[in-house]
């Protein structure tokens, strides 16, 4: 038997991604004039350019800038609460292994403020494989599982 796994989240931009990068970026967006949000809003690449508001907005929370750290606070703490969720219905036990990735995860102010609020019940560990080679891995999975 494999291991075991639990979604929770990530579902994308239109669906909510909370606590992801282009999460951050649309919430300070909110606070700027239309002008600017309609000009990334009208990009292409619009979650992409909103995604990389992150790391700037990121940079000024580690500055000490009051709004920006109350919104990577919150980001934390929604993927904290996804990665209790996750590890809840995938059964594991305590501290469960968690492996974080992606562009927040490359700020290790972001970091601390997620470690901080999981709390005791993760170890964090390094992946044991590259993300999109892990979620290529379960959708074939998924795939052959299904076949009759």
């Amino acid at each position: 038997r494999g291991p075991h796994w639990a979604r929770a989240g990530g579902r994308g931009p239109l669906l909510g991604d909370e606590g992801s990068a282009f999460w951050l970026g649309r919430r300070w967006l909110k606070g700027r004039p239309d002008a600017e949000a309609l000009r990334l809003a009208r990009r292409p690449d619009a979650v992409a350019a909103v995604a990389a508001l992150a790391r700037p907005l990121l940079a000024r929370a580690a500055a000490g800038r009051p709004a920006e750290a109350r919104a990577a606070r919150e980001a934390a703490g929604h993927l904290a609460a996804l990665a209790r969720r996750a590890a809840g219905e995938a059964g594991l036990g305590t501290p469960a292994p968690l492996c974080v990735h992606g562009g927040l995860a490359e700020s290790p102010y972001f970091l601390r403020l997620l470690t901080a609020r999981l709390g005791r019940g993760f170890k964090p560990q390094a992946p044991a494989a590259r993300p999109e080679d892990h979620a290529a891995r379960l959708a074939a999975e998924l795939v052959s599982s299904k076949k009759p």
